[in-house]
């Protein structure tokens, strides 16, 4: 390019000097220095340098210029491409243009800064530096990805002209108009964001859908009866039907609601949607008087679930990490185990009323929740002394594991070198296909722990709406209870489940999941044969329900122990192979599709559940019911055994011996 206005254009060349060419401006638009891995694995360096230029100038290329250049093109995480162009003498990659998803080039083109001789480094941008191996220096603009303006659809820079225009001693840019003002941080963004409140709002989301899903658990077999005129022998199949249906519902838009949130920039956005399919929800729910309505309340409160699981558990994973989802998890099960006993309470002192002014209550403080809180990754986009092992669940892993490792052993020179051969193994060797590219969580169900883990999340499920589908019905035929009392049958099952519930996320934090897992699932299988004692009324009524409240708080402990296990162990193996493949699975990981599928296995046992149960106890009786469940729980904890948590010890410890 030739100069303009008596500024000359800076000078491109190659390590070999074989290609040499002018810029197409006299200054950079901005200088960039990318952190990401894809900038370390190119540059063989610690970052990678980037000066933006029009494009217009250098493209289209000269046919000199073509005949001296050959080009590498990479898709990129949003699904363009991303052309690199480098010297077919000393391979020496000299800049590169995106191209977009409708196939159109972006107008500015990133010339790789060490080939521009005599650049201004000056008032470079720090980018991607969640992935920075180097400090960055205080006081240099800086950002964990990329910077907000350059999140727009319309990137960074408009072209408008076709002439430039320069003068001393910044240039005038009449052909395009550079958008770098930068979006002041919200309000109050350092406790909206802080680690505490993050975990609270989400555990306040989840525990009102749990709770909202279960306050009706109690009173609908009463809603069926009083409001809508349903005879005695078929109250069984609607309830269950009901449950199945938010169920199904919540199955069919798990895996989409997760595909969207890892690829919008805020978690924010998506959990209020789900709270304004679950306030649509509750309103048909309080004023349907048929079946259709009921059931169109159901669904539209299991896409709600769907969303609001989803883009939750993704960020609780963003904020504490894997090694505290057990803690987590053992508070947020609390809800539909509890929602029973206010449900029957408020529906036998209040009516109807009652139950749907509480759930206005619950909806609305979860609505102010939800507004106020921001996401760890929106946060370090206006505040950087946000730590980093915050906002990354790599970084947190990767601490964790650093910790271990100082107290176990000294590490040499050579074994910082060395991938773990644990590592290795969660290695993406194949050329990903369109269908693992549209949704890389594909490529993880090569582990059998990580599908054991799903399975133990359609277990648990099954087992909570087993309760759920046949306690108020039972408690009914056997001790004429109302909705108060078979509601109030529930604290049974929560008091148990209160006291060891942290204990087993604890158990499951500091030992792992398959203890957690297997004493859980053996456990559960006497005492859920048990549940046929009071029906065989072997005692007198009033030490008949004791003996079922007994009967239900020792299955309350069980399913405290086998609340987390499932979602704990699959984020483990999604997030080692997320660690061992940097950049693949895009810049939010692939957790919010984790979640996704782990939310269809967990509605498919809500779907299974009641439906198996209900059909069981019109057709076998309450006391075989619970039979074919303690097998289903045996099964799983031999599976556990095997799968789940790596090879027992046992067995690991017999194949490291060594033969003489």
């Amino acid at each position: 390019m030739a100069a303009t206005n008596n500024v000359p254009p800076l000078v491109v060349r190659c390590q070999c000097g074989r290609v040499s060419f002018a810029t197409p401006a006299p200054a950079p638009l901005k200088v960039y220095f990318c952190h990401c891995t894809e900038c370390q694995r190119q540059s063989s360096s610690a970052f990678g340098t980037s000066a933006i230029f029009p494009a217009e100038g250098l493209f289209p290329l000269s046919p000199e210029l073509g005949s001296m250049i050959n080009k590498y093109t990479r898709h990129t995480d949003k699904g363009g491409k991303m052309d690199c162009y480098f010297c077919k003498g000393c391979g020496s990659r000299l800049f590169h243009r995106i191209v977009g998803t409708d196939g159109v080039p972006r107008p500015t083109v990133s010339i790789k800064g060490g080939c521009i001789e005599g650049l201004d480094w000056s008032g470079g941008c720090h980018i991607y530096v969640r992935s920075a191996v180097i400090k960055i220096p205080n006081g240099w603009e800086a950002y964990d990805t990329v910077p907000p303006s350059m999140m727009s659809t319309s990137r960074y820079i408009v072209v408008n002209a076709t002439r430039y225009h320069y003068c001393q001693p910044h240039f005038c840019r009449h052909s395009y108009a550079l958008r770098m003002a930068k979006d002041s941080p919200p309000w109050a963004l350092r406790w909206r964001s802080n680690t505490l409140f993050i975990i609270f709002t989400v555990a306040i989301g989840l525990f009102t859908d749990l709770f909202l899903y279960g306050l009706v658990v109690p009173v609908l077999p009463f809603m069926l009866r009083s409001r809508l005129s349903i005879p005695e022998d078929q109250i069984q199949s609607y309830v269950s039907g009901l449950l199945a249906a938010y169920a199904a519902a919540s199955m069919v838009s798990a895996v989409p609601a997760g595909w969207i949130a890892d690829r919008t920039e805020s978690r924010q956005w998506p959990f209020l949607y789900g709270l304004a399919a679950l306030l649509a929800a509750t309103i048909l729910f309080a004023v349907g008087e048929s079946i259709a309505v009921l059931v169109v309340a159901r669904i539209l409160q299991g896409i709600s679930a769907a969303v609001v699981w989803t883009v939750g558990l993704a960020m609780v994973l963003d904020t504490v990490g894997p090694k505290n989802l057990g803690k987590i998890f053992s508070f947020i099960s609390v809800g539909q185990l509890l929602a029973p006993v206010v449900g029957g309470v408020l529906y036998e002192k209040t009516g109807y009323t009652g139950v749907f002014g509480v759930s206005a209550g619950m909806l609305a403080f979860d609505f102010m929740m939800r507004l106020f809180v921001v996401d760890k990754k929106t946060a370090k986009k206006y505040d950087r002394s946000i730590p980093d092992n915050e906002t990354n669940p790599r970084s947190i892993e990767s601490r964790a594991d650093q910790g271990v490792d100082e107290v176990s052993h000294e590490a040499s020179e050579e074994d910082a070198l060395l991938p773990k051969k644990e590592d290795e193994s969660y290695k993406i060797h194949d050329e990903p296909n369109r269908f693992i590219r549209a949704m890389p969580i594909l490529v993880c169900f090569k582990s059998p722990r990580l599908i054991m883990g799903l399975f133990l999340a359609f277990v648990q499920a099954a087992l909570l709406a087993e309760y759920d589908a046949t306690i108020p019905t039972e408690a009914a035929a056997l001790f004429q209870f109302s909705s108060l009392k078979a509601g109030l049958l529930f604290i049974a099952l929560d008091v148990p489940y209160l006291l060891f519930g942290p204990i087993g996320g604890w158990a499951i934090d500091r030992y792992g999941t398959k203890l957690a897992a297997v004493i859980g699932y053996v456990w559960m299988v006497p005492v859920l044969i048990l549940l046929r004692l009071p029906a065989d009324e072997l005692l007198p009524r009033s030490k008949n329900i004791v003996l079922y409240c007994v009967i239900l708080a020792l299955n309350g402990a069980g399913l405290a122990m086998v609340g987390s296990p499932a979602i704990v162990e699959a984020s483990d193996i999604v997030l080692k192979y997320d660690k061992a493949n940097p950049g693949f699975f895009g810049k939010n990981g692939p957790y919010a599709q984790l979640y996704g599928f782990n939310s269809v296995f967990f509605y498919a046992g809500l779907t299974i559940g009641p439906v198996v149960a209900g059909t069981l106890k019109d057709s076998v009786g309450y006391g075989n019911m619970n039979l074919v469940f303690a097998v289903l729980s045996a099964v799983t904890a031999v599976l556990s055994f095997f799968i789940i948590g790596g090879k027992p010890r046992v067995l690991s410890r017999r194949n490291n011996l060594t033969p003489y």
